[in-house]
């Protein structure tokens, strides 16, 4: 249009229109809203004031341009203020995101409500969309992102606050032509400053006198959001195919980048038109996780790269493939999303302050809601729906069970907790395959093999079992315990001579004073296995083939450890915890001789001339499966000899309440359970009796 003819007041009147219509009311707001922050983005390509895009209003005089209201402290100690002045701080990386999706969807304007949860040490532990009219989720979750790596001043007795922070995103007039021509301009006729002076006219028009104070502008705030036009220098490299630029990338970085390295190559090459499309930027993604060194500098890039969400989601992808330990995935966890789990002390809060069932599962919920990474939460909840009387809350278990299964930071412990839901609940084969997954996420490391293994041989797949450990042997061929595994499950699947000469190959090794080897393993096991075969071979009365295991046990080396009396606890299932206690007449209570853990195995002997009776307990310690618990309880005396008394005890530990069980073994050999409780535990008076 030619305004070559125009006066002053054509000029006002021509940009009072454009006020009442664009850009500068979405600087201003609308007068009842209460946000904090809004964002002007210029219309026209490269009218932006800075590389990282417009600046936003809050970095000038923010209590001047926003409305009456301000971001609302919904819960706890953490006032409006502080909140409003952390968004401020991070407007540019909040911008960003708008502004990645602008250039998708030109018209993409709207609100969007935070509501974001501050732990007590001022990190966000959770935030999330209260409510948005944005209407992308690209947008929108490249927001809540930013938000969780805010930290928050907080003071020392504060607890977890919860706030709302409003956004406001909307897309400015173009008044880019406008700039082109200033130097033509006095200063009162500046188009600016005629912006000003008739958006305020209109202002005072529309607005009650309290509320026109909080929207005047002046010209140097306005004046400031658009100086020049960005400008873009494409090299020669921009032409190039993607391995060659990729090539070229790696070369700049050096050999040994960091990740500030990483982020600033990659703004750059991005200002050089390098990096244009989706496949560019996963491209290098890929060449910065393959050239950073563990999972701690992979999340810090990630977190750095989180104005692009739709890259962020590939990156974390990656991420999680490359993880190969629990310890790994615990990295992964806090530094990537800043996990925050809940204490002890807060779940045993909830859990005894509430006094009905459904209330527990609504105080564990809360507790979710507030630490949505911690994955221990939402196994109590599962235990809790699963519990839940009359089975009424069973659907809502195996959705919760299904979520879980599928969660990105689901790890073996999770796998084994909902595997083994699914076979309390009558769903084997389900079980089995949540089993399976524990190897398909991590195919190559021998303790995920090892832990298929233990939990096929604990519900019965023992076949399954054997081949999961024979191909942990491939993958540690030096290690010889793998031979006790695998002769545990053949012994189990029946085929008992099989497994007695896998432990021999194990068993002959020599022992260390005072220290268990694999060969004392393997020993043990081997002597539990040929004294079953003597039960046996006595009950049917065939004396021949008695001699001969005799033989075979002395052939073996497992009556070199033989003694009076041997009781031994021995499981399979991986997170079975167990504590062997022993209390001899006029001694001391203490633990077991001999502890192998690893192997589901302690242990203890004793003389054959004792004094007076022992008493043996039973206990599940912290950390142990919280369901069920199961072992055999193995009471051997005289070992070898023709007087041999075996005596073979079924261990369930399954109530709460009784997490310990005891016997008292007389010197005749009877054995009688002893009753112990939580409340009622044994103590040194118990056993003298």
């Amino acid at each position: 249009m030619d305004e070559s003819g125009w006066d002053d007041e054509d000029r006002k009147a021509r940009l009072e229109e454009k006020v009442k219509s664009s850009g500068i009311m979405a600087l201003l707001g609308s007068l009842g809203d209460d946000a904090p922050a809004d964002f002007f983005v210029g219309a026209g390509e490269g009218a932006y004031a800075s590389p990282y895009g417009s600046a936003p209003l809050s970095d000038y005089e923010a209590n001047e341009l926003t409305t009456k209201e301000d971001p609302t402290s919904l819960q706890g100690g953490v006032d409006s203020a502080t909140i409003k002045k952390i968004s401020k701080n991070h407007a540019a990386s909040i911008r960003a995101c708008y502004e990645d999706q602008l250039a998708v969807y030109p018209n993409l304007e709207g609100r969007v409500e935070v509501k974001v949860v501050v732990g007590g040490g001022g990190s966000v532990i959770d935030a999330d969309i209260m409510s948005s009219s944005l209407d992308n989720d690209l947008a929108e979750s490249c927001i809540l992102a930013q938000v969780r790596s805010w930290s928050v001043p907080v003071g020392e007795q504060a607890g977890v606050s919860v706030a709302k922070v409003p956004f406001n995103f909307r897309q400015g007039a173009d008044v880019s032509a406008g700039v082109q021509s200033w130097d033509n301009f006095g200063m009162n006729s500046n188009p600016l400053n005629l912006a000003v002076q008739a958006s305020n006219e209109w202002i005072a028009q529309q607005a009650e006198p309290a509320q026109q104070k909080k929207v005047q502008i002046n010209a140097n705030q306005f004046g400031v959001l658009q100086l020049k036009a960005r400008k873009t220098v494409c090299t020669s490299e921009s032409h190039k195919p993607l391995a060659d630029r990729v090539e070229v990338w790696s070369e700049r970085l050096g050999a040994h980048p960091t990740v500030g390295m990483m982020v600033a190559q990659f703004h750059q090459a991005r200002r050089n038109c390098e990096i244009r499309t989706m496949q560019d930027r996963r491209a290098y993604a890929r060449l910065a996780l393959k050239r950073l060194e563990g999972p701690s500098d992979r999340c810090t890039f990630m977190n750095r790269m989180k104005a692009y969400p739709g890259l962020v989601d590939y990156i974390r992808k990656k991420i999680l493939q490359r993880v190969k330990t629990p310890y790994d995935l615990m990295i992964v966890r806090q530094v990537c999303d800043n996990a925050i789990e809940a204490t002890q002390k807060e779940i045993d809060a909830v859990l005894k302050s509430k006094k009905s069932h459904d209330d527990k599962i609504k105080g564990i919920k809360k507790l979710a809601k507030i630490y949505p990474t911690d994955m221990k939460v939402k196994l109590i909840l599962l235990d809790l729906l699963e519990d839940a009387p009359g089975g009424k809350r069973l659907g809502e278990a195996k959705r919760l069970a299904e979520d879980l299964r599928h969660h990105p930071y689901a790890d073996d412990r999770v796998r084994t907790r909902v595997g083994e839901f699914y076979h309390r609940i009558g769903k084997p084969d389900e079980a089995k395959r949540c089993f399976s997954e524990i190897v398909e996420f991590s195919p190559y490391v021998p303790a995920a093999r090892r832990r298929l293994g233990d939990l096929y041989r604990t519900y019965g797949w023992y076949e399954d079992a054997y081949r999961q450990y024979e191909t942990l042997s491939t993958m540690v061929p030096s290690d010889e315990t793998v031979l006790i595994l695998m002769a545990e499950a053949a012994a189990l699947a029946g085929r008992v001579d099989e497994a007695v000469r896998l432990a021999e190959r194990v068993s002959q090794s020599a022992s260390a004073e005072g220290i268990l080897t694999p060969g004392d393993v393997a020993r043990l096991f081997n002597g539990l296995r040929l004294i079953e075969m003597r039960v046996a071979a006595r009950e049917g009365g065939d004396e021949k083939k008695i001699k001969d295991l005799m033989k075979r046990s002395r052939r073996a080396g497992v009556l070199r450890d033989a003694s009076g009396l041997r009781v031994v606890l021995k499981w399979d299932h991986p997170d079975v915890h167990l504590d062997l206690l022993v209390k001899d007449q006029d001694g001391e209570i203490g633990s077991a001789d001999r502890l192998a853990e690893e192997f589901g195995a302690e242990w203890l002997v004793r003389k054959k001339d004792r004094p007076g009776p022992i008493v043996i307990q039973v206990a599940r310690t912290e950390g142990s499966v919280i369901k069920e618990s199961k072992a055999v309880l193995w009471i051997i005396e005289n070992e070898g000899e023709p007087d041999e008394k075996v005596r073979k005890i079924e261990v369930v530990i399954t109530d709460k309440k009784k997490e310990k069980l005891a016997w008292t073994i007389g010197v005749d050999g009877t054995v009688t359970e002893t009753e112990v409780t939580k409340e009622k535990p044994i103590t040194a008076k118990e056993f003298s009796k």
